[in-house]
């Protein structure tokens, strides 16, 4: 992106950390030189007023981070007393950067860190006055990554022109609106995106998962199931109760790839050719994209010495590879998997711990093993004899049906501050008479009392939404 497109506004004194991890954080999300942050936009050289001048002109969406406002306004006192604030010099950069953005009518969001807030209008500049108007939103720092997710579905609205708001009179939104989320809600965490029974799978899970802690760095989770299910966020979840309940929500501590709209953990093609020696180049060049070890530096060296150096306790990534990859493949892709696991292995007792989640997806791989066609069945097969021959490195999941609304119904009905169950079950019952009528989700709703996860998520997204707010 040539021109960025997102400038961040701050004071040095203030929030200089916090506005390189924004930056940080927005580019992994809106990609490579989507964010003007002057500690990287400006080179040696450069007439820096006009680069700031630029950059602001250039932007879409500006930023205002404000940390402490005391040292946001610039306030010193003298030895005599004398109070003065920066704020209030025309020539003050921090000044001049909301001033060109609210002259040429740019999109404008207050970032508040922690307790922050912005002077009251009549305190501010007159020039300045109108920036308490705008909506803020707020990052707090021991949910940085939770409450990034907002501001990023706000930039992603803004850049892409834009979005189309609710239709008026929509039942399922009047019913989840008639739940009572209180708005800032600590309790409904980005887990709720991807957190709806399963108990059994996650309790398999962990049960492996501890048992291979100590035995193996590098763990292959295969997670089978039909698209209809959302396999993959499946994995999202088991990833964000590892953060909650192994690292105590310190986000610092794992590494992940990052997207902006659905929420902050992407979901990634395995890396595959049109050979087993293609796959293997293609997976080598996504390590290296990921975790940037220089060109002179071979792969297999900086799994030797390179992944002990990595600062995190957890390395994650969720890679998806549809059935039909399986066609005419005479074993490539279990050959390769199995390369995948003979190659993460490192000697030295500081490597992290390495989680792969390969999920599989297969249409209606939750019907009975006898309806299961012969692609399927190759499939469960391959990955069966990977699991035997690697014991504690490589397992499987596969039990992914659909969900009963009373299990449903039970997740809502568990949401921190619902008491009512009529409150929820007027969502259940919003969301299966918003189905078209003989549809496949209306059928399974109507014959057996059960939703697909993937029209479960919108609601859950709804939800996260409201008490992100």
């Amino acid at each position: 992106m040539s021109n960025p497109s997102i400038f961040i506004s701050y004071r040095i004194a203030d929030v200089l950390g916090h506005a390189n991890a924004l930056s940080l954080s927005l580019e992994r999300a809106f990609g490579e030189g989507s964010v003007f942050f002057d500690k990287t936009g400006i080179q040696g050289g450069d007439e820096w007023r006009k680069k700031l001048e630029g950059g602001v002109r250039q932007a879409k969406v500006v930023l205002i981070l404000v940390a402490d406002v005391t040292e946001w306004l610039g306030v010193k006192m003298d030895k005599f007393g004398t109070v003065t604030r920066r704020i209030d010099d025309p020539d003050d950069w921090v000044r001049q950067e909301s001033e060109h953005a609210l002259a040429a009518g740019k999109v404008i969001i207050p970032v508040l860190i922690d307790d922050a807030e912005l002077p009251p209008p009549d305190r501010l500049p007159e020039s300045l006055r109108a920036l308490p108007g705008r909506q803020h939103r707020q990052i707090r720092l021991a949910r940085w990554n939770d409450d990034l997710l907002p501001l990023a579905a706000d930039l992603q609205r803004i850049l892409k022109g834009g979005h189309t708001p609710p239709p008026k009179h929509d039942p399922l939104e009047a019913a989840i609106r008639g739940l009572g989320i209180d708005p800032d809600n600590n309790d409904i965490s980005a887990l709720h995106l991807v957190n709806c029974d399963r108990a059994g799978p996650a309790k398999t899970f962990r049960r492996v998962f501890n048992r291979w802690l100590g035995k193996s760095d590098f763990q292959f989770h295969f997670i089978c199931g039909c698209p209809a299910e959302m396999p993959a966020s499946f994995g999202k979840r088991l990833i964000y109760e590892i953060i909650r309940d192994k690292l105590d929500n310190r986000h610092d501590a794992i590494s992940y790839p990052f997207q902006e709209d659905a929420d902050r953990i992407k979901i990634e093609n395995l890396p595959l050719g049109t050979d087993l020696e293609t796959s293997q180049k293609r997976l080598k060049t996504y390590v290296a994209g990921r975790f940037g070890f220089s060109d002179t530096q071979s792969f297999e060296a900086f799994i030797e010495t390179g992944v002990p150096k990595l600062p995190y306790d957890y390395v994650t990534a969720v890679f998806e590879i549809s059935e039909k990859k399986w066609d005419a493949d005479e074993g490539e892709i279990r050959q390769y998997l199995e390369w995948m696991i003979e190659t993460f292995r490192c000697p030295h007792k500081d490597v992290p711990t390495f989680l792969f989640f390969i999920v599989v997806k297969s249409q209606r791989l939750y019907e009975p093993a006898e309806r299961h066609n012969a692609r399927q069945k190759t499939i469960l097969a391959e990955l069966a004899d990977i699991c035997k021959k690697y014991p504690d490195q490589a397992g499987v999941l596969t039990n992914f049906p659909p969900i009963d609304q009373q299990d449903f119904d039970d997740w809502v009905a568990e949401l921190d501050g619902i008491r009512n169950p009529n409150n929820s079950r007027a969502v259940t019952r919003a969301l299966a008479d918003g189905f078209e009528p003989g549809s496949e989700e209306d059928l399974l709703y109507r014959t057996e009392q059960k939703f697909h996860i993937k029209d479960i998520e919108p609601v859950q997204r709804r939800i996260f939404d409201i008490a992100s707010k």
